[in-house]
Order: C-alpha cells, then sequence, then structure tokens
C-alpha cells in the first residue's frame, strides 16, 4: 500500500514537472504556444499581457461578444496597458498587437513576420488580396516591385497631397458621425485621389 502511494506521488509530481516545463512553451489552458523573442525569451515578459477572466486564456473573455462588445474589449486593453503593446491567449492561437511605433517597426522590417492574424481575414473582403494580407512568394513579389515607388524621397512630394485628402477624408467622417457608412465608397474615392491628385 506505501509502494501504491509513493508511486503515485511520484507519477503526480513527474506530472507537474512536466506541466511546468510545457508551461515555459505553451499556455498550457489556452492549447497556444507562447509568444517568443528571437532571442527565445518569452514575449509577455516585454509587454502586456491581458489577464484573461479565467485560467484559460482570454477565451472565455470574447465568448458571445458582439462585434462592438469585442471593439470596446480590445479598446480598454489597449487602455490597461499604458501605451505598450499587449498580448491576449486565445485557444490554439495568441494575439500581439503592437501599439508603439518601435514595435511596429520592428516586425515590419522583418521579411520573415509576414503571415497576419485571423483578424485580418475580416478586411479581406474589404481590401483583397493585396501587400497587406498576402504571403510568401505572393508577398515578396510585390513587396519587390512596390518598395522603390515608396522611397522616402518620392514620398516627401506627396505630403501635400496626402494632407489634403485626409482633411477632406475627416470632413466626410465628422458629416456623418451618427450615421452608418459603408467605407467601399469613401475609401477608393480617397485612394484615387491621393493616387492622381499629382497630375490632375
Amino acid at each position: 500500500m506505501l509502494t501504491i502511494l509513493f508511486l503515485t506521488a511520484i507519477l503526480g509530481l513527474s506530472a507537474l514537472l512536466l506541466l511546468a516545463r510545457l508551461n515555459r512553451s505553451y499556455f498550457i489552458l489556452a492549447l497556444a504556444k507562447r509568444v517568443q523573442t528571437e532571442d527565445g525569451s518569452p514575449l509577455e515578459s516585454k509587454v502586456y499581457l491581458q489577464q484573461g477572466s479565467t485560467r484559460f486564456g482570454n477565451n472565455f473573455d470574447v465568448l458571445k461578444m458582439t462585434p462592438s462588445m469585442l471593439f470596446n474589449f480590445v479598446r480598454n486593453a489597449h487602455a490597461k496597458s499604458r501605451g505598450r503593446s499587449y498580448l491576449f491567449y486565445f485557444i490554439f492561437a495568441a494575439m500581439y498587437n503592437a501599439v508603439r511605433a518601435e514595435d511596429v517597426d520592428e516586425i515590419m522590417q522583418n521579411t520573415k513576420l509576414i503571415t497576419k492574424n485571423v483578424i485580418y481575414d475580416l478586411l479581406r473582403p474589404f481590401l483583397g488580396e493585396g501587400l497587406l494580407l498576402s504571403t510568401d512568394q505572393k508577398w515578396h513579389f510585390r513587396r519587390k516591385l512596390l518598395t522603390p515607388a515608396f522611397h522616402f524621397n518620392v514620398l516627401q512630394n506627396f505630403l501635400d497631397i496626402f494632407k489634403e485628402e485626409s482633411h477632406k477624408l475627416n470632413k466626410v467622417l465628422q458629416s456623418k458621425v451618427n450615421l452608418e457608412l459603408e467605407l467601399k465608397q469613401i475609401i477608393p474615392q480617397l485612394t484615387l485621389n491621393n493616387i492622381c491628385g499629382k497630375n490632375l
């Protein structure tokens, strides 16, 4: 009997040690791999980690949320992070929200970090399969084509147009504050004006 208790205690301790070791690489209860920096340290030690209402990460926080509730949830997380980038853990996936310009720059400069989060799928019907949403060879090819056109010196010539068109967009949005707005009608016009403004 004592042997069985001893073996059970050893197995329990081994299981706890295994779980503790697994927990370094995985957020076990959310079934998600922990996000790590290039040096191998956990990203959550460098950014704000949005604590979930349960031990299962943020899974139950967003259950049964409407899109507007989800928007407010993310907005509140940003307020709690106090201007730092922050991290959520959902089932099978972590979501890193880069807020600081330095963090965004580091991500944008990295040619390996081009696969987007599931949230970007919401933009796919609106934006299509452009540079922002494409991955792998398609992304590399398009980036190679577009990089010379967006050189800093080239964009300087368009600054006045960008500013003018942004003010126009702001006026349109301000005039429709409490109305439902179809962005598919407004954004293409803004884009066309920005592209053609120098030539017209």
